[in-house]
């Protein structure tokens, strides 16, 4: 499962002597708009905005599998008006992937709440023809070369458990990354990805 969480990008937070919140507060969603992190995201904003008497202003920051957003969290002001809305792939998984990132998962952020927890699903055209896992692990095997799988980018979530199905299944889908969760459900919608 998807561990989404909401961390205050902070290095020495100050604590002011005015009453906080003062001003508006920027929420980061590190996701492209369509996906879930922009709809809880701005669901999130719509119901916290009355009770800090403060406009929530979601700031979408895509690109990078959420390292560009977590970037623009890490160098923004540790002042306690910004918070990035993560989740497993940008905390954990990226940071173990070898990769250059412009941040530390466990140096650079402050775990505030977790929101909830996410469940991914596989889905098919249903042109394809597979109804169960089953039926798609046979499709797939009697159609090597043409089994693709969409995910929300390189090292997401998504990804890592289409590679999963592949070394279970004894399967060979090729990883097709978007930049996002709406990108890739825009291409599955349009059986761009099958």
């Amino acid at each position: 499962m998807k561990y989404l969480f909401l961390c205050l990008a902070m290095f020495s937070l100050q604590v002011e002597a005015q009453t906080w919140p003062n001003k508006p507060v920027r929420l980061i969603a590190p996701y492209p708009p369509g996906g879930q992190t922009d709809v809880v995201s701005r669901w999130l904003g719509e119901k916290l905005a009355p009770v800090l008497g403060q406009p929530v202003v979601v700031d979408n920051r895509a690109g990078a599998q959420g390292a560009v957003g977590l970037q623009a969290a890490k160098n923004s002001a540790p002042d306690g008006y910004t918070f990035v809305y993560t989740n497993v792939s940008n905390l954990s998984i990226a940071p173990n992937l070898g990769v250059a990132l412009p941040y530390e998962a466990m140096k650079d952020f402050a775990p505030v709440t977790q929101l909830g927890l996410t469940v991914l699903s596989m889905v098919v055209p249903a042109t394809l023809g597979p109804k169960t896992l089953k039926e798609f692990v046979a499709w797939a095997k009697a159609n090597p070369t043409g089994a693709n799988f969409a995910s929300f980018g390189n090292g997401s979530t998504s990804h890592v458990y289409g590679e999963m199905l592949n070394g279970a299944a004894g399967i060979a889908m090729v990883h097709v990354p978007y930049s996002g969760a709406g990108p890739a459900m825009l291409g599955i919608l349009a059986a761009r990805c099958k």
